[in-house]
């Protein structure tokens, strides 16, 4: 894939197991989102979070709220109760200490909306592989309505439920 305005067309969307979606279910329970990568022969790594395993994410299924072309410090940026403006992982207003803001025509270190998905993946595309990787936000409540289409396909040794597995190697591709 090359940088594209649509995540058909960007490369292969994956999510490496976190704790946060269930490798059996495939459901996030606790969450409101879930984080994923975009890679391909040109760009990309994955988050590692000790664990090789994960899912291949079908880009016809997603919603993306949100993408960063690094890691978005996500992980906390989750809006107060009552919302306070906040698109989870992405911009929150509410939230003390986020000051992020929308990414415009400088880039930089702050979130691109989802209908900007090539501009993040063209300040992203000078990464090697392996050298880094970029962060979807993906909904959990559209993820879950999804499943199971939207998932494309399990890799590693956690895929328990009724996927389809492949072989993936981190930083290769598949094999």
């Amino acid at each position: 894939g090359s940088p594209s305005a649509g995540a058909s067309l960007t490369g292969v969307i994956v999510y490496v197991f976190d704790g946060i979606a269930d490798g059996r279910t495939g459901r996030v329970a606790s969450r409101p989102f879930l984080s994923a990568s975009v890679v391909s022969a040109s760009y990309g790594g994955l988050f590692s979070s000790g664990v090789a395993s994960g899912f291949i994410v079908s880009p016809a299924h997603v919603q993306i709220d949100c993408a960063w072309p690094c890691d978005g410090g996500t992980y906390n940026r989750l809006p107060p109760s009552g919302g306070g403006g906040c698109i989870a992982g992405c911009t929150c207003p509410a939230y003390a200490g986020d000051r992020m803001t929308w990414c415009g025509a400088s880039g930089g270190y702050c979130p691109y909306p989802a209908d900007a998905l090539r501009s993040m993946l063209r300040g992203f595309a000078h990464v090697p592989v392996g050298g880094g990787y970029n962060e979807l936000v993906i909904n959990a409540g559209a993820w879950n309505r999804n499943l199971p289409l939207i998932v494309e396909a399990c890799f590693g040794d956690k895929c328990n439920g009724p996927w389809t597995r492949v072989r993936f190697q981190l930083g290769r591709g598949f094999w």
